[in-house]
């Protein structure tokens, strides 16, 4: 009606689009902002705690419970993680790969396997090509090849994927292989051979016959090592020699003693871990030739069974002609710890180069036990 339409207009009010918009003087009650609340200063440790906690006890006067020390694992395996079975009689090589993927195993039946590492699947065989047993294995670092040497005096070079011979190198009067060993950048081949020679292959050439022999030894070369610039040997005449690579001249001969069945050489470069047939593992300065350590406790009179250095050196491996492995302190020389592979020797012992996980193997059974 006019009367309402006059109401508003005296109070300032309009009518828009579908809405009432006020546009007078503004009578809601001023309120002043608020403060806001002071921040506690001090660490939080420092500020008063309200209210009952653990067990109905004030925060303060809560009782204070030390963390508890986490055990240190053991540096050594305890218990059996797999077995893989796939070999028919002794094995008498076993080798991971540099990276600790693959494993690769061969013996007395001359076949060559290919492990998973991790989950123990067998990967691959490779064909029979050796016509006697096969006992030493290399893998090379980029895992593309891979040689092998079996009694029959050859030496085979194999495409790791294709399952391919490559390559073959012929050992002199087809002599048994003990031991293989190549330099850093696998250019330099060396074979100890059981008629106590040293082969030398040069492998960036393509010649199958050794660059020159070595004969000094009067026992069989049960272990050989390339550690350039020179070439050491344990011999079964109780004798570890040095020979310079490019010349083959011999360098130097420490250690007359019992028969030596392995030996390896420290990460130092000092020191030399000599296992022996009577017994006794042996810990040999490299200059001197004296004897710092002696290790007993296993069974080592028949067989060439190595000895080794674990990967942090601290302790000193080896396997056993009464079925087991120890593991002995490198300082102290005590023996920390023992598991049982099986009844026979153990005849193969080699560390994943990561972990603190060996592989083992023995004569007979053609069983590689995985222990971690």
């Amino acid at each position: 009606s006019v009367g309402h339409v006059v109401i508003l207009v005296a109070m300032g009010g309009c009518w828009g689009d579908g809405y009432f918009a006020w546009e007078g003087p503004d009578t809601r009650e001023h309120r002043p902002p608020r403060k806001p609340k002071p921040k506690p200063r001090g660490r939080r440790s420092d500020r008063p705690r309200v209210g009952l906690g653990y067990k109905g006890l004030a925060y303060d006067e809560r009782p204070v419970v030390e963390p508890k020390p986490k055990k240190a694992k053991p540096s050594y395996p305890v218990r059996l993680k797999y077995s893989l079975k796939g070999h028919r009689g002794s094995i008498y090589a076993v080798e991971f790969d540099w990276e600790g993927d693959y494993l690769l195993s061969a013996g007395e039946d001359r076949q060559i396997i290919l492990w998973n590492a991790k989950d123990g699947d067998m990967v691959k065989t490779y064909p029979i090509n050796h016509s006697g047993d096969i006992l030493c294995l290399l893998i090379a670092h980029d895992r593309k090849y891979f040689l092998s040497a079996a009694s029959d005096g050859k030496i085979f070079m194999w495409n790791t994927v294709k399952g391919t011979v490559t390559r073959a190198l012929m050992i002199p009067r087809f002599a048994k292989p003990n031991s293989l060993s190549w330099n850093e950048d696998e250019s330099i081949l060396a074979c100890g051979t059981e008629d106590g020679q040293i082969h030398i292959w040069d492998l960036k050439s393509r010649n199958s016959k050794p660059i020159q022999s070595l004969r000094q030894a009067s026992g069989a070369i049960s272990s050989v090592v390339v550690d350039q610039p020179v070439i050491i040997a344990g011999s079964a005449d109780g004798s570890a020699r040095m020979y310079d690579v490019r010349t083959g001249k011999l360098v130097t001969r420490n250690f007359g003693g019992p028969a030596i069945g392995s030996i390896r050489v420290s990460k130092d470069k000092r020191l030399f871990l000599v296992s022996c047939l009577d017994n006794t593992i042996r810990v040999i300065d490299r200059e001197t030739g004296d004897q710092l350590m002696s290790y007993k406790g296993h069974e080592n009179c028949k067989y060439r069974i190595p000895s080794l250095f674990s990967n942090d050196g601290s302790l000193i491996v080896s396997g056993s002609e009464d079925g087991h492995v120890h593991f002995w302190d490198v300082v102290g020389g005590s023996l920390k710890h023992s598991i049982r592979h099986g009844n026979e020797a153990v005849l193969c012992v080699t560390l994943h180069p990561r972990t603190h996980v060996i592989a083992t193997a023995g004569p007979k059974d053609g069983v590689i036990r995985i222990w971690e």
